[in-house]
């Protein structure tokens, strides 16, 4: 698996990041539970991926990252049932802000991601190069 695969698929996951965070601000529900389906989708393409075709300094830190993503989803899965549950106003406005601040969480973890050139094509001596102990 090449890391442009890698990238393709975190910038797919950012962009429907992006969407679910679009479709949290107009409250529709429904809307935000397919968003939130196929953020889960991407996420668990990503983590079918085959770490072993990166070096392994790209491999041990993508899957750091991948870590702290599950976690937020999980929890950010969470947070919507509240909110879509919550009966009191400043509840809801809470649970909402909780989900928008996880949601933000998670697109920086993809800009680190895709930023950092985490997933740039290696140098033929980083490939050679076992990691430091």
């Amino acid at each position: 698996m090449e890391s442009t695969d890698y990238q393709q698929s975190y910038r797919r996951l950012q962009q429907i990041l992006c969407n679910l965070q679009t479709a949290l601000d107009t409250a529709n529900h429904d809307l935000i539970q397919d968003q939130l389906r196929e953020v889960q989708q991407t996420f668990q393409a990503i983590l079918n991926l085959d770490l072993a075709s990166l070096p392994t300094s790209q491999a041990v830190r993508l899957q750091s990252y991948q870590t702290e993503i599950n976690k937020q989803l999980r929890l950010l899965n969470t947070d919507l049932l509240f909110w879509q549950s919550a009966r009191q106003s400043a509840t809801q406005q809470q649970r909402q802000a909780q989900a928008q601040h996880r949601l933000t969480l998670l697109l920086r973890y993809c800009e680190a991601i895709l930023g950092e050139e985490l997933l740039s094509a290696p140098s033929s001596a980083e490939k050679d190069t076992p990691p430091a102990s």
